[in-house]
């Protein structure tokens, strides 16, 4: 994209509802999209998710059921990390393996496995007309000592190291983690369909 256009669509700017419990995801969220002019409305409305291993279907449902509650266009994002030993796994139970064993438990599982993994995002739009669907996706390996400090709310970030990179996402800092992450990708992905939509 040309700075040129960037610049247009600065001067044009779309809002959409982005509806999350995690903060940290709302601070890269609206970093990425940022360039293309759309700003994004911070709702913490959280729905059940259902229990599914596709990560499409679970954000696909997930901005339905929100959507339903709110009535209005809105975007939500569903994150996981998928170790390429262990098909699926942890993937749509990402949260769940934090929530329960925490970070260094779930990575041990790859103790003489190989560490290669990747993170996928999905950024989901529904305006109660249609759903549409975007991916981002970063390969690296799995580090089984966590390095660095993350938020809470993105644990993974200790002990991934991007394909390319030496550092965990931790360790690299927001500015370069902005720039490589699935989210990140993902995100941008939707801003150039939303604000190309909101222009025709």
């Amino acid at each position: 994209m040309t700075r040129r256009k960037i610049k247009e669509k600065k001067n044009s700017t779309s809002r959409v509802i982005f509806a999350t419990s995690n903060e940290q995801k709302v601070i890269e969220a609206r970093l990425a999209v940022a360039p293309y002019g759309v700003e994004l409305e911070h709702s913490c409305v959280d729905v059940d998710e259902i229990k599914d291993l596709d990560v499409f279907k679970v954000a696909g449902k997930k901005a339905l059921d929100t959507f339903a509650q709110l009535k209005k266009p809105v975007v939500v994002e569903d994150t996981g990390v998928f170790f390429h030993a262990f098909p699926g796994f942890p993937g749509t139970y990402s949260k769940f393996c934090i929530q329960t064993i925490g970070v260094k438990n779930t990575v041990k599982v790859l103790d003489g496995h190989s560490k290669k993994a990747h993170f996928s995002t999905i950024v989901c739009y529904c305006d109660g007309k249609s759903v549409k669907s975007f991916e981002g996706k970063i390969e690296g390996e799995v580090v089984l000592q966590p390095r660095g400090v993350a938020p809470l709310k993105v644990p993974y970030d200790t002990v991934f190291v991007p394909t390319g990179e030496k550092k965990t996402f931790a360790e690299l800092g927001e500015k370069r983690k902005n720039e490589i992450s699935a989210r990140a990708m993902a995100f941008r992905k939707f801003a150039e369909w939303f604000s190309h939509k909101k222009r025709v």
